[in-house]
């Protein structure tokens, strides 16, 4: 690992942490209402995002040691959310900004009598993806909206989700510690299917990356922060495992065979691993 690199990508990631830390100052300035400088610094915010997912591949390429990697990975996912609110605070503001303009309260009550189509609420279905989409719509239609007491808001947000598929096998409604498939791949392909589906890797919520997840639980071989079954001491006990079984298994098919018609359907040793049950008895958050 090249030190000189790794220095000069820590100071890119500190000055786009400074940029967030001085755009949020912005827009907690109550005398720094303009629009049009709201809209440059969504402009930045936008940059800012691309700049964080150059700066992560920047480290994947450098560092190697996995201990290394995972505290970085970390902070630019903190950077990554942080943006991200930043960008939903100044939306929200520009809001409020096009709604006076528009002088909307002259209308006064009668603008209550007024029958209006109705607004069709956005659907999520889990995907991490639409979720950006999904959480600035709802906070402008029904979040701000304080006619609405809480449990109502809460009575909208249930409306609004429909059946989640696996985000791994696309197939059945069931978390990801569940899925035949996930617990079929070695730890390093599940933890890049991880990745890949922007999945909290402690407890594979997509509503959140690991710098924010509220489960207690860590890994129950390393304790650290991660799932159980992206741990590599897992990986590397269960390959032991199967590694003792496909040893023991020639030695046993003499004394079978020997008590079996050769030609009977009941017999047909494999020489692969059944799938896992006992995956399905670890805990889902961690």
């Amino acid at each position: 690992m090249s030190k000189e690199i790794l220095v000069v990508l820590n100071r890119k990631r500190g000055s786009v942490k400074a940029q967030l830390t001085r755009i949020k100052d912005f827009t907690n300035n109550p005398d720094e209402k303009d629009k049009i400088k709201l809209e440059s610094k969504m402009d930045t915010l936008k940059s800012l995002r691309i700049k964080l997912s150059d700066i992560r591949k920047e480290y994947y390429e450098v560092v190697t040691n996995y201990s290394e990697l995972e505290p970085l990975e970390l902070e630019i996912l903190d950077l990554e959310d942080n943006c991200e609110d930043i960008q939903v605070l100044i939306k929200n503001i520009i809001s409020k900004i096009d709604l006076k303009n528009n002088d909307v309260t002259c209308w006064g009550n009668s603008f209550n009598n007024i029958k209006l189509p109705d607004i069709q609420l956005p659907r999520f279905n889990g995907s991490y993806h639409d979720w950006f989409n999904f959480k600035e719509q709802f906070i402008s239609l029904i979040d701000s909206n304080n006619s609405l007491t809480d449990s109502q808001k809460l009575y909208h947000l249930k409306s609004t989700l429909t059946g989640v598929n696996c985000v791994i096998c696309k197939q059945q409604p069931r978390p990801v510690f569940r899925c035949k498939k996930f617990n079929d791949l070695s730890v390093y392909e599940r933890f890049n299917s991880v990745k890949k589906n922007n999945l909290c890797i402690n407890c594979f919520s997509s509503s959140h990356r690991v710098a924010l997840c509220k489960s207690s639980r860590n890994c129950h071989n390393c304790s650290k922060r991660h799932n159980s079954l992206l741990c590599r001491n897992f990986g590397r006990k269960f390959d032991s495992q199967r590694s003792r079984i496909s040893e023991t298994l020639p030695t046993l098919e003499p004394k079978i065979t020997s008590t079996l018609n050769a030609n009977s359907e009941c017999y047909k040793p494999k020489q692969t691993i059944p799938y896992v049950e006992s995956f399905d008895n670890e805990r889902g958050d961690s």
